[in-house]
């Protein structure tokens, strides 16, 4: 088939145009595969940056966790679990108390392995190792003289065994003497419980005062802490009762007796009280004890009466008692500087400890014991003490009148509802109201009454 010279022109026109379409297409399918190449070596040199500084920083993080850890573990020497013991109301075994310092030796050690064990139970990312603190406060005094009235111990050298005993075989185990006063070991403890718990080296709190209503009200407001625990000995108080519902609860029956000292002791403001005396809140106002003493039985003492204007004797007792023409007991006058007289009744003395060389208050004395005073100081404190009846002087009278002053804040409640709750109380135990005085605070927030009453059976 011939074609024209047109037709030829024609198609090789064509195949120009199609090798130049061609020549275009590899030429940018080239310039494609160049920038492809560019951006994988920048890609490469990127990533070999990037791998440089994982690299780096995987170092440093490891280095960082190694010294974090280092931290940790540092500080987990320094971690401890605290016991705090209420030791007025949580009395030691009999047998641990008779086996003096074997006997503190096996205390301790019953203690530390009952603590371990619950441990183990609440929080099983404690170390095994961890330090335990374990503090009883007590009146020690006090303490063993409950032991020996128990006829538990023979004398308060076994009580300074046992002692010496506990605080040597752990030296994280102390039995600490606060002396006389309740508040002293209340506020050790709750001193301690506060600044414990808000440690963050401390891991847990095992609080061991199951009697005593007035912890309540210390470990309330940290509950949600997580860190607590209560340790039973005697059954729990009520306001107790209610937080052992929620903590763990360890039972200490290995170490302290299930019931308090079965001795009768005399109690504050001349009540009595045994062991079997329901647990109460430690009394803060002193006219509140004086209202309770005041509605309390009040032991009198039988003399042997003679004629008038001669002497009687006391049952007991060799001392005579003098009597005035009306049968009235007549004390001789003492001479004595009345500045000692001043700083004796600033210091509060108990009477019946100094001048009487025993108190049958026990550890429930309100009042100072301490060490013996001066003969000056007897005299003195002997007058004090004879000014303490200063209403009827005749104190052998089956028929007494006194008088007290007696605090009381009523919130939300009138000054007559009060009133008459007291005088209802009166009258139940016999009593007659003759004298009443109110005041009202300035503040309004409460009601105060300040009721002076003198009262005779």
């Amino acid at each position: 088939m011939e074609h024209s010279i047109e037709e030829l022109r024609k198609i090789y026109a064509e195949l120009c145009a199609t090798e130049a379409k061609r020549t275009t297409l590899v030429e940018g399918l080239f310039a494609h595969i160049d920038g492809l190449q560019l951006e994988l070596k920048e890609s490469k040199c990127q990533t070999e940056e990037y791998k440089r500084l994982y690299d780096s920083y995987r170092g440093d993080y490891l280095e960082s966790e190694k010294q974090y850890q280092a931290v940790l573990h540092s500080q987990a020497k320094l971690n401890y679990v605290s016991v705090l013991i209420d030791g007025d109301s949580m009395n030691f075994q009999e047998s641990l108390v008779r086996g003096e310092e074997s006997g503190g030796n096996k205390a301790a050690h019953l203690l530390i392995e009952t603590i371990q064990t619950h441990l183990r139970t609440v929080d099983q990312d404690i170390s095994p190792d961890i330090s335990i603190r374990i503090r009883v406060y007590a009146n020690v005094e006090g303490l063993s003289k409950a032991y020996r009235c128990s006829q538990i111990l023979e004398s308060d050298s076994s009580m300074r065994a046992f002692i010496h005993g506990f605080n040597k075989d752990n030296r994280l185990c102390d039995i600490v003497d606060v002396g006389y006063g309740k508040e002293c070991a209340d506020r050790k403890l709750e001193a301690l419980f506060v600044q414990d718990i808000r440690d963050v080296h401390c891991r847990r709190v095992i609080f061991c005062a199951s009697t005593d209503n007035g912890y309540a009200r210390v470990l309330k407001p940290y509950l949600e802490s997580g860190r607590i625990s209560l340790g039973e000995g005697p059954p729990f108080a009520r306001e107790m009762q209610g937080l052992a519902e929620t903590l763990p609860v360890v039972p200490l029956g290995d170490v302290f007796m299930e019931e308090k000292l079965k001795s009768e002791r005399r109690g504050s403001f001349g009540t009595f009280e045994t062991a079997d005396t329901p647990p109460r809140t430690p009394t803060r106002s002193y006219a509140l004890a004086a209202a309770r003493a005041a509605l309390s039985p009040q032991p009198v003492l039988p003399l042997m009466t003679t004629t008038p204007a001669s002497t009687a004797t006391l049952k007991g007792f060799d001392a005579k008692v003098f009597l005035n023409a009306k049968g009235q007991r007549v004390d001789r006058s003492l001479t004595y500087p009345n500045h000692v007289a001043a700083q004796l009744r600033r210091e509060k003395l108990c009477n019946r400890f100094h001048l009487l060389g025993d108190c049958s208050y026990g550890d429930q004395c309100t009042h100072k014991h301490g060490e013996s005073l001066s003969q000056e100081q007897r005299v003195a404190l002997t007058a004090i003490a004879r000014q303490s009846c200063n209403v009827y002087q005749d104190t052998r009278a089956a028929q007494f009148q006194a008088q007290f002053d007696m605090t009381m804040m009523a919130f939300n409640a009138g000054i007559e509802r009060v009133r008459l709750q007291w005088q209802t109380l009166l009258e139940a135990a016999g009593l007659a109201v003759v004298g009443v005085w109110d005041s009202v605070d300035e503040g309004g927030v409460g009601i105060v009454e300040a009721m002076k009453l003198s009262y005779c059976t």
